[in-house]
């Protein structure tokens, strides 16, 4: 199981495995275990192995089987998929704010240094950490992603840097390895990473400093080789001001910083991204081609998109589900789109500031259309005519009728 020269190991087993409970089922004659974790002290340093002791089926003698730690969280990492599967060809968009963005983050990828990503809520920071790391030389090792905001507060700790036996109730018999330990050569990505607590952010901190990890109750360090990646859309100099995120740790993480915009800021990306997503949901409803009526496309090019390309997507989905002809019109759009398409228009913008100007006339006059219509120097069939239009109710201002 192990790859070791014949003179690795010395010394009598007491010196060689650090673990009471270990030596004392191996010393005992009815001792047995599975998969139980332990320091290996061999000429030139230690090795963390997985020992398991069985007996022979004769009943005469017992076997003690060696596997390498390490090997085996690469297979736990192939078995769990931790894979980045995004590329720098899977980032859709022509506008100079995206290629900007584009361009450093395939800076960052020639390198190991330490990347902070910046940006609103979808707006595709994972993809951005995700292309980094394949595009990089850690390509072919694990990517481990941590939603340091998801994980409850009382388990960061363990989630990110492992726990030995009996460390906490209800704490695995064998331990566990951390994320940290399962990136091992590879890359992890701290997604809100200013959510992490302040206790956390000293293990963090320490980790990149010197590059060791200590599992929860432990006693022993482990060496981890692994590129740092983290993202937030927080401002993390105002939650540093507010004593909730460790400046130094800040420093640590901020060498170098990637900013991507949000969707208002690269308008001309929007037509390349509706166009991608339909065609993408509906080759996967196995349909036919779905475009979008120019109208329809002037209200989502003029929407504002507060929840950037995650919610562009979500709409698209929507439409190639919904619409059952081959083109999307402006009534398939959520309600919302177009109110607020009306409300942003000059002309939506123009009767905003008309229906405000009546509608004070009218309480200045109690409702009196002849004296209304005389201050705004219109007739009173004009008024009425505007009244309509604007879909304002007289009878709320009304005290008498002129």
């Amino acid at each position: 199981m192990l790859d070791l020269p014949p003179d690795a190991v010395h010394g009598n087993i007491q010196d060689i495995i650090f673990s009471s409970d270990i030596i004392r089922a191996i010393l005992s004659e009815s001792g047995q275990f599975s998969d139980q974790e332990a320091f290996l002290q061999l000429k030139g340093g230690s090795l963390n192995c997985m020992l398991s002791l069985t007996r022979l089926e004769s009943g005469k003698g017992r076997v003690l089987t060696l596997r390498e730690t390490k090997r085996i969280k690469e297979s736990a990492v192939r078995v769990t998929g931790a894979k980045a599967v995004y590329t720098f060809d899977h980032i859709v968009g022509n506008a100079p704010a995206t290629q900007e963005v584009v361009r450093m983050a395939r800076m960052a990828a020639q390198s190991d240094v330490t990347t902070l990503i910046l940006g609103e809520s979808g707006t595709g920071k994972e993809l951005f950490a995700q292309s980094i790391h394949n595009g990089g030389r850690r390509a072919n090792a694990p990517f481990v992603v941590v939603n340091c905001g998801a994980l409850p507060r009382n388990l960061v700790q363990s989630e990110l840097f492992g726990y030995d036996e009996g460390s906490f109730t209800g704490a695995s018999r064998l331990g566990k390895p951390g994320k940290f330990e399962l990136a091992d050569n590879g890359t992890i990505f701290l997604d809100e990473i200013g959510e992490m607590p302040l206790e956390a952010q000293v293990s963090l901190l320490r980790l990149l400093q010197n590059g060791e990890v200590t599992r929860v109750g432990g006693k022993h360090t482990r060496l981890v080789n692994v590129r740092v990646l983290a993202a937030t859309n927080r401002n993390l100099e105002n939650a540093i001001r507010q004593n909730a995120f460790r400046e130094d740790l800040y420093y640590r993480l901020n060498v170098f910083t990637l900013n991507v915009p949000p969707l208002r800021e690269r308008s001309s990306d929007i037509a390349l991204l509706i166009n991608h997503f339909l065609d993408h949901f509906v080759a996967s409803l196995g349909r036919g081609p779905l475009r979008v009526t120019d109208r329809a496309m002037d209200v989502l090019l003029g929407y504002p998109w507060p929840g950037n390309i995650r919610e562009l997507e979500n709409v698209m989905e929507r439409l190639a589900n919904i619409v059952r002809h081959p083109l999307v019109s402006e009534e398939d759009l959520p309600p919302q789109m177009v109110t607020v398409r009306q409300s942003a228009s000059p002309q939506g913008l123009l009767h905003s500031k008309e229906a405000e100007t009546i509608l004070e006339t009218l309480r200045q006059t109690g409702g009196n259309i002849r004296a209304s219509a005389a201050l705004l120097g219109v007739s009173r069939g004009g008024l009425y005519v505007k009244l309509r239009r604007l879909g304002i109710d007289v009878e709320s201002c009304r005290g008498g009728e002129g």
